[in-house]
């Protein structure tokens, strides 16, 4: 699974080769934006902030379900990053601006892998807490604190989606969707 937050289906594990709602390659919407986020922040920590851009790009992708949503959620994420520029705080700060907006996925099956789009089926904190623990790897606490959630709710949620999957799963299976 970690492995697919990292290719979200995209050819090569680029998120420029990945395909849009239409079935067009996104690689000139990314390109562009990674080359308005290089103009903005020409600093160290933009330097390190534009070498995980794809791997929050990835997240953000899973997070919002779009590519709209992951382009205004790293937009969000970049104005947010203060001076740490590490990938766990960018990554946080995706995550923490991927809750600010609506999730609404792509139609497109060539976006995101079957196994997760499985995830959109699943209550919302349900799918987040299942991203930032199991995909993304955060501890407790500060998936917590990304979502404004006490560690006990974050544990139910988690366990929730955890015994919910397989089930969403299997119903897309009998549907014929997966």
């Amino acid at each position: 699974m970690v492995r697919q937050i990292k290719t979200l289906g995209c050819q090569g594990g680029n998120p420029a080769n990945s395909y849009d709602s239409t079935g067009s390659q996104t690689k000139n919407r990314v390109a562009d934006f990674l080359q308005r986020v290089g103009r903005e922040f020409m600093h160290p920590v933009a330097m390190q902030i534009t070498e995980i851009i794809p791997e929050a790009f990835h997240a953000a992708l899973v997070l919002t379900g779009s590519v709209e949503g992951a382009e205004r959620t790293l937009i969000d994420a970049t104005a947010r990053i203060a001076s740490d520029g590490s990938r766990e705080a960018f990554l946080a700060e995706t995550a923490r601006a991927a809750a600010t907006h609506e999730a609404v996925p792509d139609k497109s099956p060539l976006l995101i892998p079957r196994e997760l789009q499985a995830l959109f089926l699943l209550p919302t904190t349900c799918r987040y807490c299942f991203v930032l623990l199991v995909l993304l790897r955060f501890d407790l606490e500060t998936c917590s604190q990304i979502l404004n959630l006490s560690a006990d709710d974050v544990k139910e949620a988690l366990d929730q989606s955890l015994l919910d999957l397989p089930k969403v799963q299997s119903a897309m299976c009998r549907a014929g969707i997966n």
